[in-house]
């Protein structure tokens, strides 16, 4: 065989390869893919954003002026921070070299991701010692059109994605080389990680550190001596956040959701914890039995799906990783019900904690859905996606090597050779399908354009037939009105339908501000007369005379209320101005 291609051969040039042509895919998706990616980018952005400008982690509710929220009250900024800080020190870098702040925040995902793949490419080295399955596994994953979505723009589940995945690497190099001292730093620095990404990762942590605590069991004299090490190293990894968190909310809250959930509770009417399939009286068989496409949307969310534009990725790519992970699950279960004593009882071991590792994380996808936020977006379920293609591969290599062989010249390639070699072409025909069939069509340049009106102005007294107030006093003076805290709750008024008449289906609400300092303010529709008022929009303004620009959807809108934020007591109203903003893509207004 020529040298060269010998070299080509060689894991850490092609983990190289992977690592340099991924960072080169992403970030030209990132490139390409408009600016309106998905409904929350805005809030991904502001989170990134707060740490370009202040080079620090904001502490909520002291930072308040200078932080976003979402429409029920909740904030990226009281989120693990460690995609918005990668994204955040990656867009300072590229700031004189690229005009676009979306874009200089989108490529601290493209290196994330990038990583992702790296790291997957070398745990599957690392569990099968064979090229070609490990460079299929990282292929697989990162070429999943929903990966490559989520890598091309600004988001904490990337991270988590990476976390895991890292995690599990590092699981699977104690499996192969024991504990050794360089695998539990790496053990220590992959649990640091997961602590300061996404949640969703997290619940991979009981399963795999219990495993590995099990494996190291005979060497627990070691551990014990290389402990303070090891708690330096995660700390520092990421155990700093839980240490932020204790200083600023209590020691109590060192994941600061019990300040999230207090915050929400302040900012909007909505109970935490309580908005999901539940309140609406469907039960967990009811999910499971696929009531309203849960089961299908969750499927194909996972593969590719964006809902907010009925976007499909085609029948090839569902079928293709469908395949996979039933071959998966059909292995394991052929594994588990074979009464041969395995050569190596810890990959069985190991085997049996993936799949509970799956399970776990499904029946949380199914809880956080039944319970929290009606949102069947599997891509809660990334963090397991090298578990699953872990099984796919065991299967393949449980195969024996003479099913299959290939001659060429004087080399003969056995089964997982011809396998691999097999699913890495096929692999790249589907995404090239996918991206030519469903991606481009759809994000074709520049399929977004939009058009805002002349504002319109209003008469306050006139526009605003106030209901009810709570903990709030009001007094219309001049056509102008005058709004004061007067009790210890959230004080807040409640308009009725007839100031949703006069909105557009997408609204810029100009509310000019005159105060003597700095505050904020929350409008929140009520829709189809539901009385949850969960659609809102937090804007702060500064002392003095300033506007509040609100842009929201008034689809369904049946009332609405106005709330004054924590620490704001006295503002008055001077005017009001409606615009209507009117968005486009593929030739049809959203």
């Amino acid at each position: 065989m020529p040298k060269t291609v010998k070299y080509l051969h060689r894991p850490i040039l092609i983990g190289t390869l992977l690592f340099i042509v991924s960072l080169v895919y992403y970030a030209n998706a990132a490139v390409n893919f408009p600016t309106v990616f998905n409904l929350d980018n805005h809030l991904n952005h502001a989170a990134t954003r707060y740490l370009v400008e202040h080079h620090k982690l904001p502490v909520v509710s002291a930072d308040n002026a200078d932080i976003t929220f979402s429409e029920i009250g909740t904030t990226r900024s009281l989120r693990p921070p460690f995609t918005y800080i990668v994204s955040a020190i990656v867009a300072e870098l590229a700031g004189g070299h690229v005009e676009s702040q979306i874009l200089q925040q989108r490529l601290g995902a493209s290196l994330i991701g990038a990583l992702t793949v790296l790291v997957i490419f070398v745990g599957f080295y690392v569990a099968f010692n064979h090229t070609g399955l490990a460079m299929f596994g990282a292929l697989a994953i990162g070429s999943l059109p929903k990966f490559v979505f989520l890598a091309s723009c600004n988001n904490d589940d990337i991270g988590a994605i990476f976390s895991a995945s890292l995690l599990f690497s590092s699981v699977l190099a104690l499996v192969r080389y024991g504990s050794k001292t360089w695998v539990l730093i790496a053990l220590a620095l992959s649990c640091g990680f997961v602590l300061q990404t996404k949640y969703s990762a997290w619940l991979t942590l009981p399963w795999l550190i219990g495993f590995s605590l099990i494996l190291l069991k005979p060497v627990w004299r070691k551990l014990l001596r290389l402990l303070p090490v090891l708690l330096l190293v995660g700390v520092l990894a990421g155990g700093w956040w839980l240490a932020f968190n204790m200083i600023n909310y209590g020691v109590t809250d060192p994941t600061a959701l019990v300040h999230a959930a207090e915050l929400q509770s302040e900012l909007s009417d909505l109970k935490p914890n309580s908005q999901g399939y539940r309140s609406s009286g469907v039960s967990a068989f009811d999910l499971l039995s696929n009531r309203d496409q849960f089961l299908s949307k969750s499927y194909k969310s996972f593969i590719g799906y964006l809902e907010w534009l009925e976007l499909e990725m085609g029948l090839s790519a569902y079928l293709f990783y469908g395949m996979l992970f039933l071959v998966g699950f059909i292995g394991v279960a052929f594994a588990f019900a074979s009464k041969e004593p395995s050569p190596r009882k810890e990959l069985f071991y190991l085997d049996i904690v993936v799949v509970l590792m799956i399970v776990s994380q499904c029946l949380f996808y199914l809880h956080h859905n039944l319970v929290r936020d009606i949102q069947p977006q599997a891509r809660y379920l990334l963090p397991i996606v090298m578990p699953l293609m872990y099984l796919f591969l065991r299967a393949v290599e449980h195969a024996p090597n003479s099913v299959v062989t290939l001659g060429l010249g004087s080399r003969t390639y056995g089964f997982k050779s011809v396998a691999s070699a097999g699913l890495i072409v096929t692999c790249v025909l589907v995404h090239m399908v996918t991206m030519t069939t469903s991606i481009t069509p759809a994000y074709a340049a520049r399929p977004f354009h939009s058009t805002v009106t002349s504002p319109k102005r209003f008469d306050i007294q006139k526009s605003f037939n106030i209901v009810s107030a709570s903990d709030m006093a009001y007094e219309y003076r001049e056509g102008k009105l005058a709004l004061q805290r007067t009790g210890n709750g959230v004080p807040t008024l409640t308009l009725d339908s007839s100031f949703c008449e006069l909105l557009p289906l997408n609204a810029l609400i100009t509310l000019n501000v005159s105060s003597l300092s700095k505050g904020g303010i929350t409008l929140r529709l009520d829709k189809n007369k539901q009385g949850r008022y969960d659609n809102i929009v937090w804007r702060s303004f500064s002392a003095g005379r300033s506007a509040a620009i609100i842009s929201i959807s008034s689809e369904g809108c049946t009332g609405a209320k106005i709330t004054l934020a924590k620490r704001t007591n006295k503002i008055t109203l001077d005017s009001l101005q409606i615009s209507e903003l009117k968005i486009h893509t593929h030739g049809k207004p959203i």
